[in-house]
């Protein structure tokens, strides 16, 4: 054994065992207890009497230690020894018998619980914002984020996307001459026929603005070409927009319309605002051009640029070409359309 300087070993048992309520009792070999000291009301043993049993003294060593048969040492670790208060308990051979050694471990014991419980309210925090994440961006997009394979430069970056707008068709004289109640009522019915196909077509909701939607699609990996998911969506979007029609109809309730404007090509993207509030956001001629398309569309018509129409493929039957005036547009831009009539939506790409 390593002999040491007195000073050395004061200091290294107060290091060791100061505020560990530092505890021991001495038994015989036939398990009675012959003397102890130490704190050992900190661990619930009270007034204990010489000859008595040591495991009906600690009940955590009853049945432990045989009487009559040599006693190793051992340790056993973070015991309760009463309700909150943990001990390690070393045991060792003496001359005739053994000692019971008890070391506090309670406040590592806390620091544990503290950590446990810190990493499952951060597990829990976790847990909370992919059900955000995944609401209002899609669950394989949530994925991603959480994965790193959508990762965008916060100094921004430019990539070639397909942006789409959509909005409801009349919602301001709508939204005059009805209460709050109603306004809000027909916009949570509506919205979710407007944003459902776009995460099902892997596009992220970029921007909700009353009763419009900005969507990105090609900013995270997909199987098609961006102008693809975002036309479908589109398709989509009309279908689920007739459907709500149809059964409000029946109800005399009044229906409303969306108008979609698709344009594709090169836009800024990055990360705007402070620390305190911070928003993915994308910049550029085409994020304007697909603004402009949805203002110029009709209701049930989808207007795309000649960029998406380039990209569309099996599509393109479904659309017309129409020269169109955009607003803050100064030459006419070739544009081509998709007009549902009626009930039914012709685009769909099951016909």
């Amino acid at each position: 054994m390593i002999e040491l300087p007195p000073p050395v070993l004061e200091y290294l048992l107060a290091a060791t065992f100061a505020r560990r309520s530092l505890a021991y009792v001495l038994a015989d070999s036939e398990g009675r207890l012959t003397d102890w000291g130490g704190d050992l009301a900190a661990y619930g043993v009270m007034n204990p009497e010489k000859g008595q049993s040591i495991g009906e003294l600690m009940v955590p060593l009853e049945g432990m230690l045989p009487p009559g048969q040599p006693m190793p040492a051992l340790l056993l670790p973070l015991v309760e020894m009463c309700p909150g208060k943990f001990a390690d308990i070393h045991l060792f051979p003496a001359e005739d018998g053994y000692y019971v050694l008890i070391l506090d471990k309670t406040p590592e014991v806390v620091q544990q619980q503290r950590y446990q419980q810190r990493g499952n309210e951060l597990s829990l925090l976790r847990e909370k914002h992919a059900k955000i994440l995944s609401q209002y961006l899609g669950e394989e997009i949530a994925e991603s984020l959480a994965q790193g394979i959508f990762t965008v430069k916060e100094g921004g970056e430019r990539r070639e996307v397909t942006v789409l707008f959509v909005d409801i068709r009349a919602f301001t004289p709508f939204s005059e001459g009805n209460a709050p109640e109603v306004i809000f009522g027909t916009l949570n019915l509506y919205l979710p026929a407007m944003i459902q196909p776009i995460l099902d077509e892997k596009g992220l909701v970029d921007k909700i603005m009353g009763d419009a939607v900005m969507a990105l699609f090609g900013v995270i990996p997909i199987e098609k070409p961006s102008p693809v998911h975002a036309t479908a969506a589109a398709l989509q979007m009309i279908e689920a927009v007739s459907t709500i029609n149809r059964a409000r109809a029946q109800e005399s309730y009044p229906t409303l319309d969306i108008g979609v404007g698709i344009a594709t090509g090169p836009v800024a993207l990055g990360i705007l605002g402070t620390k305190a509030r911070r928003t993915f956001s994308a910049i550029g001629h085409h994020v304007n051009l697909a603004a402009r398309l949805e203002d110029t569309a009709q209701p049930r018509e989808i207007l795309i640029d000649e960029n998406t129409f380039a990209k569309i493929g099996p599509l393109q039957h479904l659309f017309a070409r129409r020269d169109a005036a955009l607003k803050g547009i100064g030459e006419p831009v070739t544009t081509y359309s998709c007009q549902v009539r009626g009930w039914t939506n012709p685009c769909s790409p099951k016909s």
